[in-house]
């Protein structure tokens, strides 16, 4: 099965202790990639849905500048059963701006998906970002998703090359996303901008493809004996 996007979704909470993100129906067998922001890198973030196993591509991730305070996730969720509609990220105390987006995939890998990852931030504010150098994919059929985390909300957001946004453009978050479906091993960055100038972190990701396994029929072959009389 071809690696396939099924549904993107985004939220924010002004101020609170946790963020629901609400999906149409997931379907089993399918993955959900989850991305969380918040601006306090002294709390932690965790995601919940029924029906889903969570486990952790990267994060959590800081910005490494002192005056900017800026903390990111990327989880990957197994739809176990379907119909989970709600995706929540919880913080471990107090509360905080959070931000986040759900993206749904078929065809990726329900276990052992990452391939490669790497993050990387601004030194300075600024209105695009991408990592400071490529990721190299180890087979031909994969799934690059990148998450920016910025210190503020923008309304606009552009795609690099062969990408396509998570979050609409004209909605305004703080958690924006792309992705990519590849089918061939090479050397992948992601590039990606934004309206308004921010400092930003970005977390970027490769997902292997389901491994599909092939079935050959057994041909039966039958020799007839003939007795002697």
């Amino acid at each position: 099965m071809a690696i396939a996007n099924v549904q993107n979704v985004s939220n924010a909470t002004g101020f609170g202790s946790s963020l629901s993100i609400t999906a149409s129906a997931l379907t089993a067998g399918n993955v959900i990639v989850v991305a969380g922001r918040i601006a306090n890198e002294a709390l932690t973030l965790a995601p919940s849905a029924t029906g889903v196993t969570f486990t952790t591509l990267i994060g959590p991730t800081d910005h490494s500048s002192g005056s900017v305070n800026l903390r990111a996730y990327l989880w990957l969720g197994v739809v176990n059963t379907g119909g989970a509609t709600t995706v929540t990220l919880t913080l471990n105390s107090s509360s905080d701006t959070i931000h986040g987006w759900v993206s749904e995939f078929s065809g990726v890998a329900t276990s052992s998906a990452l391939d490669q990852s790497t993050t990387a931030q601004s030194a300075t504010a600024g209105t695009s970002g991408n990592i400071t150098g490529t990721v190299t994919t180890t087979q031909a059929d994969e799934l690059l998703i990148a998450h920016f985390a910025l210190t503020g909300s923008s309304g606009g957001a552009t795609a690099g090359s062969g990408y396509t946004t998570i979050v609409p453009s004209g909605t305004a978050r703080a958690s924006l996303g792309e992705y990519r479906i590849v089918s061939s091993t090479g050397n992948y960055d992601c590039p990606f901008s934004w309206t308004s100038s921010f400092n930003w972190i970005v977390q970027f990701a490769s997902l292997k493809a389901a491994v599909t396994v092939s079935v050959v029929p057994r041909v039966m072959h039958h020799r007839t004996m003939q007795g002697m009389s």
